[in-house]
């Protein structure tokens, strides 16, 4: 009893298939842009916190209103549908119409990230705790010369790599990205 889907469904999910794959490259052997920076900078020189809300909880959240909201919206044409047809539920057209609705949104959400880490990882903004999780050693480092202010390129630095690589990803914010799907 095989479910014969749509080919734009299919084709959807080859493409999600590929856009999560080059997400997951991204996020696993992806280096961001090293950018330097002043040593007095104020912008990247806070204290380090935790994020308010989770990537993990932005993207549930972000993938489960437009979900929940394409259901509500749905579920009157499902059930006049329903009183129309012998067919069991998922050989319906209306089923078939909904995953590939579903589908399709998806590819779209995977798109979205895609494009916000090739951002993150072209520009390579430092977050507002770069400093902190960085934690160059400033003594080799010349930070002035003079009256004039060096900016740094050459450094390295010393703290945690995992945080060292979040913290090189600032720009564009993936939170306001993933929620701009809800819109």
């Amino acid at each position: 009893m095989a479910i014969k889907l749509p080919k734009a469904v299919i084709f959807n999910f080859f493409c999600l298939a590929s856009l999560l794959i080059t997400v997951f490259l991204f996020q696993g052997v992806g280096k961001p842009y090293h950018r330097g920076f002043f040593c007095d900078d104020e912008s990247i020189s806070k204290p380090f916190k935790d994020s308010t809300v989770p990537s993990s909880i932005a993207g549930v959240v972000g993938v489960l209103i437009p979900v929940f909201a394409i259901a509500l919206i749905e579920w009157p044409k499902f059930r006049e549908v329903r009183k129309d047809e012998s067919k069991p539920f998922y050989k319906s057209h209306w089923f078939r119409w909904l995953c590939a609705v579903y589908t399709c949104f998806l590819v779209g959400a995977a798109a979205t990230v895609v494009l916000t880490d090739v951002g993150k990882y072209s520009i390579g903004r430092l977050r507002p705790h770069f400093l902190a999780v960085c934690k160059p050693d400033f003594s080799k480092l010349n930070c002035t010369t003079g009256f004039q202010k060096n900016f740094i390129t050459d450094y390295e630095c010393t703290g945690d790599e995992d945080l060292i690589k979040e913290a090189r990803l600032s720009f564009p914010s993936g939170h306001a990205s993933f929620a701009g799907i809800i819109y």
